[in-house]
């Protein structure tokens, strides 16, 4: 009898423990919500609250950049950050009064203005040799040197000059040169210093050698 009595009271404690563990949980999925009842509040809470506005990813976004002052005429190479081309045409991303950048808009080209040419400036003449025949039209030994001269004028320019001075009417200037005797033949070299002169009529060649002893070589 004490054995059968251990047996049964063994299968109640059992019984117990797995009607506990029954009760345990069905309170368990009495307190987990279901599915189809939290869809459908969810849904209700969808339907209930409006859904934020999208934005598009055609619509451009403000910038809150810092703007610099545009002048008057200004155009803009490339479009800003997000802004699209046909925004920039509208007059997007651009200061407050200030139209969008079109063809029509943009400045006109001008010419340039007229390069400035500067004056010629004349060459300074190269310094020469001289000689001074100081006489006159009326004497004889005049009238002999006047073909000499202007042989040597023509056969020797840009290497001499020569130079004939009347006493009849250029007084001032034979008294300058301290003639008292026609014709007077006087010689400078380049830097215009006097290193010769000779009175009466003086051929060509002695001419040309009394410019070569002072190391003036004449060539034609």
């Amino acid at each position: 009898m004490k054995q059968s009595w251990w047996k049964i009271g063994v299968v109640v404690v059992l019984v117990m423990a797995i009607a506990a563990v029954i009760a345990q949980k069905q309170q368990k999925q009495s307190a987990t919500p279901r599915e189809p009842v939290a869809s459908s509040m969810s849904a209700s809470t969808d339907q209930s609250t409006p859904a934020p506005p999208t934005t598009s990813a055609a619509q451009p976004q403000q910038t809150t950049t810092a703007e610099t002052p545009v002048k008057t005429g200004e155009v803009c190479p490339t479009p800003p950050p997000n802004v699209s081309k046909n925004a920039l045409a509208k007059g997007a991303g651009q200061p407050a009064g200030v139209k969008g950048t079109t063809p029509a808009d943009s400045p006109k080209t001008t010419k340039p203005p007229k390069a400035v040419v500067a004056p010629a400036v004349k060459p300074t003449p190269k310094a020469l040799p001289k000689l001074v025949d100081v006489g006159s039209t009326q004497c004889i030994p005049c009238k002999m040197m006047a073909p000499i001269l202007e042989e040597l004028k023509t056969a020797y320019k840009g290497q001499l000059v020569v130079e004939f001075v009347d006493v009849n009417e250029n007084r001032d200037t034979a008294a300058q040169y301290g003639v008292d005797t026609i014709p007077t033949q006087i010689f400078f070299d380049a830097s215009g210093k006097e290193f010769s002169r000779h009175i009466g009529f003086f051929p060509k060649d002695d001419i040309l050698a009394t410019f070569a002893k002072q190391g003036i070589t004449l060539a034609k």
